[in-house]
């Protein structure tokens, strides 16, 4: 579309009234002693918290008005007419992202008479359906809470992350959220009402927000106004300014030691495979802060520090100590097995048992961040405020490495010189009137990243003990159809070679697992938008646009250009094991992603008649983007195994113009603002940033499966399309005739090595290939549409007294647009209408019968862990042998895939008259998801987990069709309060009970299972019937104790925060392919953690 086109587009859509938005504000109805109404009643909000001191509006001809654009906190409303007394309203309390209802009864007499009211503010919102919750910083500090952003969002019902945060464990992870079935890809982040989600994932990367700026949090879960594009969590932190007066905080909060720990490590989790439990070696925030004025009345500043700091241990991590008589093939044993050497099959042997170690102590990944942000607020004219501020952020990793990454030589680095964020943003807010208020904005987030090796250090001081990075050889052959045979003066047993990443398809280990350096792009986003309001008191019409832009990628290059994937161990001669190996890599690669253009524009309207509240709007949402390599130019050297490639820049198709438009409706029960009755219809488009075009980019890393048994393949497999096995070995007389001797290839059979001679078929010819053009291997249809989502609510809020409310709500959301893949080169074949020994498309199927081969079934259900199957027989697919390698995938808009939630939310809020507080609910909910359009393979696609975006899950297959299985409800539940105890004591806590994430189980079938043994590619089918089998919920008890001592102009307190009060001991994710590893737990819910914190206000 042309932009004069986009223009008029634009401004059409600019026109049309728009849907509920979440603003601070002040709305009512002023009335005579009568009823009768007041036009032309001057109104105006006070508060210390406005820089200009005041806000004013004017009556319209029904009596009503509206304030917009306010700071959260508490203000005097003040209402004047000529001939009627003033009327004052005190301790008026308005929270972020909340129309707060004040009217006013005026009665004849002279503006000097004034009649002063107080009371309870109401706390419910009868203008808007968005479900908010607002936590003011007095409930964020009283809370046993880590202070981190996670950790503040779980505090609103319906909200879940993807893992527990126990005690800030967690605080240097990316932890994420969902809401109501819209996963973390839809959750926007938001800083003074603007955006700051990153461009690195789509948004999902969160950058380490700084606390203490935030004077509030507002957490919407529905009904997000057409000012916002996605549907998901909306959590908007709305900053302190500073003020009139210096004013400031101190916070210190440590867990010491691990001796602050409890153990939770069980005889079960022991029974399950590990030695040691995940754990905490300490905790440290230290986060001091201050504000007040550098020219009083005009001009304000407000700065902070923030010192984190999280070192963590990971279940069975270990650090060991080298016995002085091993030997360096000892030693490069057991770092070849990675951790397999520490207990994991739950029975015997230990690491000490190795022959290499003397002994061991947990490995801990030590890591911090350390930042510093400055916020200014200026009153350029009474009618003209200016903010700006930047948040600088530095991370530093010494050892990044998780519960199955071998902690010495596995894991990766990261410097605060290359490893540093930031956030800034300015905005200008212009009351034009008492009427109108114009807000033009800038926000920027810059992330920096590169994951080095480890430098080379003794391992007694956790360093890898020798070289972890190598050269490329600088006679590098290039093999693109493997196997191939060199001469013998080609070595491919230098270190280059032989260091290359191991990853264990069976227990999912990972050793060698050199990164190589990975640079990421510099990744920035840029999002200038503009805002114009405009009320008459019954009418509050909003216009606006965001422009968001920016570039991400990555560029990498690591030993070997392979990951080696053995199952189980490396290959032994005289094994048949067959599942083993080896993931080719299109090394080298750089490739970055350039949004040109995420742009939104967006009217709405909020229309009051007498208690009937109509929200109404829509969005058009614009997305360009498009690829290029940044760093290496117009081209691509060539790799191990594949060649030199052309890299032009190019638009990345398609681009979309989308319309979403939202509607709701609000009815004030009873006239009184307590009781309100609410619907809402939205539809959000999933955001996107740089991972359209990045999915898409020829330049990205890519990879191809490949058969690899550690021995000289026999030549003939050259002629033939099925899988390899052991058998596939050549023989002396096979390898005869070659460039070398049979023996040359052979006598480096069976080192752990891989070598080009040892490789089996290609697998992906698309993207290897001999082209001068680099190939991406998948390509989306011109026609493919944006996913959206349509979300529907219905709820009943009510004051049930002063303070506090009751809220019941259904949600359902409806995903729509999904993407389908095929493979273009193949014929589909739907799983549900395919029969054993039947052709169905390009693929033959097959019954099969699961009996368990290693035993891990049986072992489990003897300890009491046993698992539901399916019942019947299962159904695997074999492709046709004349289709191996041909691969040509194609992203088209699915009318099969469709992702359906439903939930029910019972939850409370209240707000006690000593200063307490208490909120909290119950939610019950369905996810469905049916997947009968991912044929790409029938035996099943790799998913992301709609719920845990963070985990893949094997979907489609024969069990595709969820809404025909019935999908059981789970249930969360949470509670979270605060109170005063005599003595200036006060006691909070909180309860939070989550469902387990559902099992699967994945079964890499082998070859003996096939019909005639006979496979032509390793598939894997799901074991698990959806809905069958969870992990067990999550309990977490909290509580803290805080003392108060007020002195002077001073609050001190001193307080003891007890995570995971009951010590539980839950497995949150394991290990979930069949083989001896499955069910071995790779996260856990940390023991009990014991942190004081002390803080300081004035």
């Amino acid at each position: 579309m042309k932009l004069s086109k986009l223009f008029i587009v634009a401004l059409a859509v600019v026109l049309v009234p728009a849907a509920a938005f979440a603003q601070t504000q002040i709305t009512g109805e002023v009335t005579d002693n009568t009823g009768g109404v007041l036009p032309g009643v001057t109104i105006e909000a006070a508060s210390p918290l406005l820089i200009e001191g005041s806000r004013v509006a004017v009556t319209d001809g029904t009596g009503r008005y509206t304030i917009i654009g306010l700071t959260a906190g508490t203000y005097t409303v003040t209402m004047t007419l000529p001939g009627f007394s003033t009327f004052v309203a005190e301790g008026v309390e308005v929270p972020a992202n909340f129309t707060q209802t004040q009217n006013g009864s005026m009665s004849v007499g002279g503006i000097e008479e004034t009649v002063t009211v107080s009371g309870e503010s109401p706390v419910v919102d009868v203008q808007s359906a968005a479900r908010t919750e607002v936590m003011t910083r007095d409930v964020i500090d009283s809370l046993p809470t880590p202070r981190n952003t996670q950790s503040i969002g779980y505090l609103a019902q319906g909200v879940r992350l993807t893992r527990p945060d126990v005690g800030g464990a967690q605080m240097m992870e990316q932890v994420r959220m969902s809401s109501n079935g819209a996963n973390a890809r839809h959750t926007t982040m938001q800083v003074d009402g603007m955006m700051v989600n990153s461009q690195m994932a789509d948004g999902l990367i969160m950058n380490y927000n700084n606390q203490a700026l935030s004077q509030e949090m507002a957490i919407s879960t529905s009904g997000s106004p057409a000012e916002v594009q996605a549907g998901g969590l909306r959590l908007n932190m709305i900053p302190k300014d500073g003020g009139n007066n210096l004013s400031g905080t101190v916070y210190i909060g440590f867990t010491l030691n691990n001796s602050w720990q409890s153990d939770n490590f069980t005889q079960k989790m022991k029974d399950l495979g590990l030695s040691s439990n995940q754990a905490v070696n300490n905790i440290h925030d230290l986060n001091p802060a201050i504000g007040g004025p550098i020219v009083r009345d005009r001009l304000w500043f407000f700065t902070s520090v923030r010192a984190i700091s999280v070192d963590e241990i990971f279940p069975g991590a270990f650090q060991p100590v080298l016995k002085s008589t091993a030997t360096q093939a000892q030693i490069n044993d057991y770092f070849n097995r990675g951790s397999k050497v520490t207990c994991e099959s739950g029975l015997t042997g230990c690491v000490s048992d190795h022959p290499a170690i003397a002994s061991v102590s947990p490995a801990i990944a030590e890591q911090h961040v350390r930042s510093a942000l400055l916020r200014l607020t200026g009153q350029v004219t009474q009618r003209n405020k200016v903010s700006a501020y930047l948040d600088r952020i530095f991370k530093w990793k010494k050892r990044e490495f998780t519960a199955t990454r071998e902690p010495i030589r596995a894991s990766g680095h990261r410097d605060p010189a290359q490893a540093n964020y930031h956030t800034a943003q300015l905005k200008w807010t212009s009351t034009v009137s008492s009427r109108s208020l114009l807000e033009v904005g800038y926000s920027q987030v810059y992330e920096r990243l590169l994951i080095r090796n480890q430098d080379n250090s003794p391992i007694a001081t956790g360093g890898p003990g020798l070289q972890l990075r190598h050269d490329t050889p600088s006679n590098l052959r290039t093999c693109i159809n493997t196997p191939c045979y060199w001469d013998a003066g080609y070595d491919q047993t230098t270190p280059w070679f032989s260091e290359a990443t191991v990853v264990d398809l069976s227990t999912g280990r990972q050793t060698r697992n050199y990164w190589g350096d990975i640079w990421i792009t510099p990744s920035d986003r840029f999002v200038p938008s503009a805002s114009f309001a405009y009320v008459t008191g019954s009418h509050n019409f909003k216009m606006g646009m965001q422009y968001s832009f920016g570039n991400d990628g990555d560029t990498r290059n690591r030993n070997g250009h392979i990951n080696v994937r053995p199952y189980n161990g490396f290959p032994v001669e005289g094994s048949s094991e067959d599942r083993h190996g080896v993931d080719i890599n299109n090394y080298p690669v750089s490739w970055n992603t350039y949004v040109r253009r995420d742009m939104g524009i967006y009217a709405q309207d909020t229309w009051t008649v007498d208690r009937l509240t109509l929200n109404v709007g829509m969005r058009m949402d614009r997305f360009e983007s498009l690829s290029n390599t940044y760093r290496t130019g117009p081209s691509l050297n060539a790799g191990r195994y594949i060649g030199a490639r052309a890299a032009p820049e190019f638009e990345q198709g398609p681009f979309w113009t989308d319309y979403s438009p939202r509607v709701s409706v609000v009815y004030d029960l009873f006239g009184d603002a307590r009781t309100a009755l609410k619907f809402s219809v939205n539809k959000f488009m999933r955001p996107y940033a740089s991972g359209h075009a990045e999915r898409y980019s020829p330049y990205r890393e890519r990879s191809d499966r490949r058969d690899w048994f550690d021995c000289a393949m026999n030549p003939a497999i050259l002629t033939a399309g099925s899988a390899g096995n052991p058998t596939d070995c050549g023989t002396a007389a096979q390898l005869a005739g070659l460039p070398a001797s049979a023996s040359h290839y052979m006598s480096t059979n069976y080192d752990g090595i891989v070598q080009d001679h040892e490789v089996g078929l290609v697998n992906n010819t698309a993207v290897f290939q001999a082209t001068s053009l680099a190939q991406s291997g998948v390509s989306p249809d011109p026609a493919l549409q944006r996913e959206y989502n349509w979300e529907y609510s219905a709820s009943i809020q009510h004051e049930i007294a002063p303070r506090v409310s009751m809220t019941v709500a259904y949600y359902r959301r409806v995903f729509g647009d999904i993407e389908q893949r095929s493979n273009r080169a193949l014929t589909t074949c739907n799983p549900n209408a395919a029969s054993a020994g039947s052709q169905c498309g390009s693929w033959m199927p097959f019954n099969v019968s699961f009996d368990d081969p290693a035993g891990r079934l049986s072992y489990l259900s003897g300890i009491g862990s046993g698992v539901t199957l399916y019942p019947g027989q299962l159904m695997a697919f074999n492709q046709d042998v004349a289709t191996r390698g041909l691969v040509d995938n194609y992203d088209v808009t699915s009318d099969l895939n469709a992702n359906y939630y439903n939930g029910l939310e019972f939850s409370m809020q209240a707000r006690l008259p000593n200063g307490g507080t208490i909120f909290g609910g119950w939610t019950m909910h369905q996810t469905i998801q049916d997947t009968c359009g991912l044929q790409s393979n029938p035996n099943g696609v790799s998913q992301e987990d709609i719920i845990r975006d963070d985990e893949d899950i094997l979907r489609g297959g024969i069990f595709c069709d969820q809404s025909a299985i019935g999908i059981p409800f789970r249930n969360d539940f949470k509670l979270f309060g605060a109170y005063p105890l005599p003595g200036d004591f006060e006691f909070s806590g909180s309860i939070q009970a989550y469902s387990g994430a559902e099992r699967e189980l994945r079964w890499s079938v082998p070859s003996s299972y096939y019909p005639g043994g006979q496979r032509t590619g390793g598939s894997s089918i799901q074991l698990f019937e959806p809905g069958t089998n969870f992990l067990d919920y999550w309990t977490q008890v909290d509580i803290a104790i805080r003392r108060i001592f007020r002195f002077g102009g001073y609050e001190t307190s001193a307080q003891l925060d007890v995570y995971n009060l009951m010590n539980a001991a839950t497995v949150v994710d394991e290990i979930d392919s069949y083989g001896s590893s499955f069910g071995r737990p790779t996260r856990l819910l940390q023991g009990r953690i014991l942190r004081t914190a002390f803080q300081i206000k004035w």
